[in-house]
Order: structure tokens, then C-alpha cells, then sequence
């Protein structure tokens, strides 16, 4: 019965989890940022949602300008500059070091040397 049990909470928590990770990308788009608004117009990916804490998420994505470096926002306000393909590709690694939301955001400079939203990703560690 306590099996049962644990099965139809696993389920109820996975299937919120889905509905958040669908619902949070277009609610996120464009808040918090340093400069610019809008949507983001370039890719970024994870290689794992949820996140095990205590393991390294592989970020990527394309779309970039290859012109410049990118800048790099995740949830406590880190910051740090992710360098740029000369494809327009991104790629880094980041230590999922707690449990919790890890939205992860790439800006560049667009018109009026503002910070614009390139990509972003949420993802989950627990």
C-alpha cells in the first residue's frame, strides 16, 4: 500500500513539474533583465531537467552573435561571460550545487548598448 502510494505522488509531482517547465519559459521571457526586453530569439538547452544536486548541467545553444561574448544570469544573480562560436554557438557547464530553480539566462548587447535576452532555460535540481 505504501508503494502505491509513493508511485501516485511521484506521478502528481512529475506531471506539475511538466506543467511548469511549460507554462514558466513564456512567463519568465523578458522579466529580470539588465537592459533590454522581449522575448529570447536564440536557443539554450539543458542535458537534464530535474538536475541531480550535487552534478554538472551541460548548457548549449545557437543563435548568437558571434561578434561578441555573452553574458551569463542564473537565478542568485551569478553573473559571467560565456564565450561565443564563431557559428553563433554556446556552450558551458555549470555545478548544480542546491536544490531548487536554476533560470538560466544569456543577454547580449543590442541597439543602445543595452543588455538584450538571447536565451534562457529553467531547470530544476533536487
Amino acid at each position: 500500500m505504501a508503494r502505491k502510494s509513493f508511485v501516485v505522488r511521484f506521478a502528481l509531482i512529475a506531471t506539475l513539474v511538466a506543467l511548469l517547465l511549460a507554462v514558466a519559459p513564456a512567463a519568465q521571457a523578458g522579466k529580470g533583465k539588465p537592459g533590454g526586453g522581449g522575448a529570447a530569439t536564440a536557443t539554450l538547452f539543458a542535458s537534464c531537467n530535474p538536475c541531480a544536486v550535487g552534478s554538472t548541467a551541460h548548457f548549449w545553444g545557437s543563435g548568437y552573435d558571434s561578434n561578441q561574448g555573452a553574458q551569463l544570469y542564473i537565478t542568485n544573480g551569478f553573473v559571467s561571460a560565456v564565450p561565443v562560436s564563431a557559428d553563433g554557438s554556446v556552450s558551458f557547464d555549470w555545478y548544480m550545487s542546491g536544490a531548487g530553480t536554476y533560470d538560466v539566462r544569456l543577454y547580449q548587447f543590442g541597439k543602445g548598448n543595452k543588455l538584450v535576452l538571447k536565451g534562457e532555460v529553467i531547470t530544476y535540481a533536487w
